[in-house]
């Protein structure tokens, strides 16, 4: 097998310029959510093909067939027909070995986030430990990386194909194995890319690699498989802060999360600040 079949997607994209440099990586949600989170000591990752906008992995899927195949456009039919087969391959497998994904983000005092994802305003923003969700994610072969937007990914799709030369060589070899990497790899980078409208979020993924035997549970009117993202090791120090929002009764909300730290062991550990944005709900 060619030493090149094992690529990664920080090789390919180089998406971890935001990553690299943050300390605290910062998640908007409930305070429903934390109380789980917390006493759980664990998050659950959506399966990419259940997220809240189902579309955005299609869309990542569209855009790198789009660029690649108007790059090998002249090169040779048969390069262009293996692309189009590793993209058609994934479509039509996507809701059973693709990888799950937790969302971050590296902005800690958003508005957008806390409409979005904060309980519209009322919620609460978890700020873990960027070092630690680091060294989990690198000793279990996690995935870390900032999402590029956009056409911000043309140089990767560049940089794809002039390092996937080396699966060509495999084909003669062992072609089902250098298609099956190839469009693992494809699948992967699909998770890091989405639609430039949602360039402000500056999102950070964590993406679990084709993960086997996932376990369910009901999500709204919706039952849909996840993955347990645990950190029971690291629990008495990844939390760094926790966000009150703006348009929360921060006071009773900001008693609660304490209560909730202290019942955890967490009170040295783990700031809680209120949000300065004024925004409220009319």
């Amino acid at each position: 097998m060619s030493e090149k079949s094992d690529l990664t997607v920080q090789e390919v994209l180089g998406n971890t310029a935001l990553t690299d440099k943050i300390q605290v990586l910062y998640h908007y949600t409930s305070m429903d959510s934390l109380e789980k989170i917390m006493k759980n000591e664990c998050m659950h990752f959506s399966h990419i093909s259940w997220m809240n906008d189902y579309s955005e992995y299609d869309w990542g899927l569209n855009m790198f067939q789009e660029k690649l195949l108007k790059m090998v456009s002249d090169k040779t039919k048969e390069m262009e027909e293996s692309f189009k087969k590793f993209i058609n391959i994934i479509k039509k497998d996507k809701d059973k070995d693709n990888p799950c994904v937790g969302s971050f983000t590296a902005l800690k005092e958003s508005l957008s986030q806390w409409r979005g994802y904060g309980d519209k305003g009322g919620g609460i923003c978890i700020g873990f430990d960027a070092g630690l969700m680091k060294r989990i994610c690198k000793e279990n072969n996690f995935i870390i990386g900032d999402v590029l937007y956009g056409d911000s990914f043309d140089g990767s799709c560049s940089n794809f194909l002039a390092k996937i030369s080396g699966f060509i060589s495999a084909y003669t070899n062992d072609p089902a194995d250098a298609l099956a990497r190839v469009g693992m790899l494809i699948s992967l980078l699909a998770c890091f890319v989405k639609h430039e409208g949602f360039q402000e979020e500056k999102e950070i993924r964590i993406a679990i690699p084709f993960p086997e035997k996932l376990p369910n549970k009901l999500k709204g009117k919706l039952y849909v498989p996840y993955f347990l993202f645990d950190f029971k090791e690291n629990f008495s120090s990844i939390f760094k802060e926790i966000w009150v929002g703006p348009a929360a009764n921060q006071e009773l909300l900001a008693k609660s999360v304490s209560l909730l730290i202290n019942e955890c062991g967490l009170d040295d550990s783990c700031k809680i600040y209120k949000s300065n944005i004024p925004y409220r709900i009319i």
